[in-house]
């Protein structure tokens, strides 16, 4: 299932037409905001500091959808399919291992009768539900305190 998954996102481009559009969006955005900030603002420290920061922004967005658009390869950012591809190697080794079909089995003393394993459990929520009064009890008497 994993696989196929993996396989879908390496087969699924991403639409050439959306990326060029958002490609021709970032660079009219980068030369058209200097000009309106430059009507806005007086200084041209502010003006290029409130310039930068959109589309430096914009702009690592635009870097960063980039590198999550191909996971599979051998970049800084992409995913470690060797650690995976071996993790599955040992999955698949230890199912061929000579005990690795064993059920496990009970032991001896365990209960094996149905109401002896219900009269055992209501025993065992009495003494929960003792257990739990007398520590409400005890929280009582510090509340009051």
């Amino acid at each position: 299932v994993n696989l196929l998954s993996a396989r879908k996102i390496k087969d699924t481009r991403f639409p050439f037409p959306y990326a060029q559009l958002v490609s021709i969006f970032l660079l009219t955005f980068a030369f058209v905001t200097p000009w309106v900030l430059a009507t806005l603002i007086q200084s041209k420290v502010w003006c290029g500091f409130f310039t930068f920061v959109p589309v430096f922004a914009l702009l690592s967005l635009n870097y960063t959808a980039g590198q999550l658009e191909m996971p599979f390869g051998h970049d800084a950012n992409d995913l470690p399919l060797d650690k995976f591809q071996s993790e599955m190697n040992n999955s698949l080794l230890m199912l061929m291992h000579d005990y690795s079909d064993h059920v496990a089995s009970a032991a001896s003393t365990c209960l094996r009768d149905f109401d002896a394993v219900r009269e055992d459990l209501e025993t065992v929520e009495v003494n929960r539900s003792i257990s739990c009064s007398v520590e409400r009890a005890r929280a009582s008497i510090f509340v009051n305190v």
